[in-house]
């Protein structure tokens, strides 16, 4: 799962020293989080279609892309011709069933639900609202984002990615570790009998443990709004009050 690949890939990241991109791997692993959720939450036969349907619309409309910037010809040396060409039509029948579907369970999209949906619905607002919006400061354009660039005073300013390196990682860690954490919960149910044992719920407990103690990454930092930061806090846990 995405999970386990963007660990794996934060750490290669952080080895080589190009943890202020960790970031945006953390949009699609909140994400697979939330659909998770919420796919166990409805009625299994819905979240079955939803798949099935989902899956010849992507590539209807991947073909439907790639064909519009390549061309016919190229798509037919790529032995995608067909696949193009029938597109319009498989797009529009998938959407049919889809429309039908979004109806019954009342997405706020014609064919598919929005993400802060599926999180309002399965109580993760805090990955769509903290993790989804940090993320997208990385991909998109963003003004405040590239002022960040910019570090110093004066004469001495600098402008380079890395200088929140250490920050992006810090951040990019304790969240995707939250994340697995959590998911790892929700799917602990579908584990090998044999697999679900004291040992294992103590390793959980280990986890759940760690993930607290990191405590919750910022997104904002106080020093770049030239902000004296108060003493440090002991580690607050999610939705405990202040």
């Amino acid at each position: 799962m995405r999970q386990f690949e963007a660990l794996e890939a934060l750490s290669l990241l952080l080895q080589h020293g190009h943890g202020h991109v960790a970031a945006i791997l953390l949009r699609p692993a909140a994400e697979e989080l939330i659909w998770i959720r919420y796919l166990r939450a409805i009625d299994r036969a819905e979240a079955e279609a939803y798949l099935r349907l989902t899956i010849p619309l992507s590539v209807a409309r991947s073909a439907r892309a790639q064909g519009e910037a390549a061309g016919l010809a190229q798509m037919r040396d790529w032995g995608l011709e067909n696949v193009f060409r029938r597109a319009p039509l498989a797009e529009a029948a998938v959407k049919h069933h889809l429309s039908k579907l979004a109806k019954k369970l009342k997405w706020q999209k014609k064919y598919e639900p929005t993400t802060k949906q599926l999180a309002d619905a399965t109580n993760s607002q805090e990955y769509y609202n903290v993790l989804c919006h940090a993320s997208s400061r990385t991909v998109h354009f963003s003004p405040s984002e590239l002022l960040r660039r910019a570090w110093g005073r004066d004469a001495n300013v600098t402008i380079s990615s890395k200088h929140f390196n250490a920050y992006w990682t810090a951040f990019a860690l304790s969240w995707s570790f939250d994340i697995f954490v959590h998911l790892f919960a929700d799917l602990v149910d579908l584990l090998p009998k044999e697999q679900d044992s004291d040992l294992l719920g103590e390793r959980y407990l280990q986890l759940i443990k760690n993930v607290y103690s990191i405590g919750r990454v910022p997104i904002l930092t106080s020093a770049e709004l030239n902000l004296t930061p108060p003493q440090a806090a002991k580690p607050r846990r999610p939705g405990e009050p202040t």
